[in-house]
C-alpha cells in the first residue's frame, strides 16, 4: 500500500506496515468449532449460548491482527488524530509496529 495515497486504513494481516504508524485494533483468536448443519461465521453469540462449542481447548493467537495504519508522514494531524482516538476509544493505544 502506498502511504501517499491514504489517510487511514483498516487493515488485516501482519505487522510490520514501512511507512505507516499501526495502532492494534483487534486481535485475532483462532479455534475450532463444531455444532451440526450449522456454518457459524461469527460465533461469540453461539458460544455464549451453548448453541456452539469448543471443540477443542487450543486458542490459536497469530500475529496477525486488526490494526489502524496511518502514514508517518500525516500522522499527528489533527483530522487524522481525531478519527484514531474515536476508533481506539478509551483503551490505551496499542502499538502493531
Amino acid at each position: 500500500m502506498d502511504p501517499s495515497l491514504v489517510d487511514l486504513a483498516i487493515v488485516q494481516g501482519d505487522p510490520p506496515w514501512p511507512g505507516f504508524r499501526a495502532d492494534l485494533l483487534m486481535p485475532e483468536t483462532l479455534i475450532a468449532v463444531a455444532a451440526p448443519g450449522l456454518l457459524a461465521l461469527l460465533v461469540r453469540r453461539e458460544l455464549a449460548e451453548g448453541t456452539l462449542i469448543q471443540a477443542h481447548p487450543h486458542r490459536c493467537t497469530p500475529v496477525s491482527a486488526y490494526c489502524l495504519l496511518a502514514p508517518q508522514a500525516k500522522a499527528g494531524t489533527s483530522r487524522i488524530e481525531r478519527v484514531r482516538d474515536w476508533l481506539l476509544g478509551d483503551a490505551s493505544p496499542r502499538r502493531a509496529g
